[in-house]
């Protein structure tokens, strides 16, 4: 038995700012795990959704201490997606699309087997700035 419903669930229950996560998943994927890893540096969230051998990733990292960025941009960024005042760098991975913002102290990922329209889907669910 899961303790928390969804990333959103979970988050408010430690203190983070739900509104940061989209509320939208494509209907094809299935909540397989939830989890929170904390070093004294950070708090890291992670929901990971699967079908069949697909899968989505919603990661939320809390830094803890000043200012360390883990999630460099890789490669130029395909688009720079703006949603609520809020910059979404879209960029592809080893055939994934990923979409990587910062909402102070959180910085956030979501990374899967998605289309670029699912992506946006996902991102203009995301309710912060509004």
């Amino acid at each position: 038995q899961r303790e928390f419903t969804s990333l959103q669930e979970m988050l408010q229950k430690e203190n983070c700012d739900p509104t940061i996560v989209p509320t939208w998943i494509p209907d094809r994927f299935v909540l397989e795990t939830l989890e929170k890893m904390a070093t004294p540096m950070m708090e890291l969230y992670t929901a990971q959704y699967i079908d069949g051998n697909q899968q989505l990733l919603i990661q939320i990292t809390s830094h803890l201490t000043e200012d360390i960025r883990n999630n460099e941009i890789e490669n130029d960024p395909i688009e720079i997606y703006s949603h609520n005042g809020i910059d979404y760098y879209i960029c592809e991975n080893q055939d994934q699309l990923r979409a990587i913002w910062l909402v102070d102290p959180y910085e956030c990922l979501i990374s899967g087997d998605v289309s670029i329209d699912e992506l946006k889907m996902m991102i203009d669910s995301i309710r912060k700035g509004e």
